[in-house]
């Protein structure tokens, strides 16, 4: 299991580069900033540069941390094959790895606390066990949302092109 979501697909067809080509062109649709307005648009938004392409999956809600889908498609014998990578954007990983590292910092302040207030008689202060709890609590948290948003989105656009580049 990867700490940083991040997950890899192979999806073989009969289909000619040429053809994967024209049905990866009639899903997708330039990337633009202010989309809200408009009802009717394609599934995904990004680029195709030759044979590869970079695009993720237009939402109706906001999920910092869906999938960055990059490919390319490569022929083969009998078709081709589309090698897809599915990641997180690389600003959402920066900003989740400096709040991850602050939390811990957090968790081992409070734990370095917890060992130094034993008193002479082997007593603890009991105010720093919830605080360390709290920091650990922050953690699963975070870690579960980003895995949440991630895993809800990639299964669904694993799917999608999937279904898309079918075997004819």
């Amino acid at each position: 299991m990867n700490l940083i979501p991040y997950e890899t697909l192979t999806i073989n067809t009969s289909l000619h580069p040429e053809e994967a080509l024209h049905k990866l062109q009639a899903v997708i649709e330039p990337k633009r900033i202010f989309r809200w307005w408009l009802s009717a648009h394609k599934p995904y938004e990004g680029v195709i540069n030759g044979d590869q392409f970079t695009v993720s999956r237009i939402l109706g809600y906001r999920n910092s941390f869906k999938p960055i889908i990059h490919g390319k498609i490569q022929h083969e014998i009998n078709g081709c094959s589309i090698r897809i990578t599915l990641s997180l954007d690389r600003l959402v990983i920066l900003i989740m790895a400096i709040w991850f590292g602050l939390v811990f910092i957090s968790f081992l302040s409070f734990l370095v606390n917890f060992i130094g207030s034993a008193t002479p008689e082997g007593k603890w202060q009991p105010n720093v066990v919830p605080s360390a709890l709290i920091s650990i609590g922050m953690l699963a948290f975070g870690y579960g949302l980003m895995m949440g948003g991630f895993i809800f989105e990639a299964a669904k656009s694993k799917a999608f092109f999937r279904k898309l580049f079918k075997q004819c």
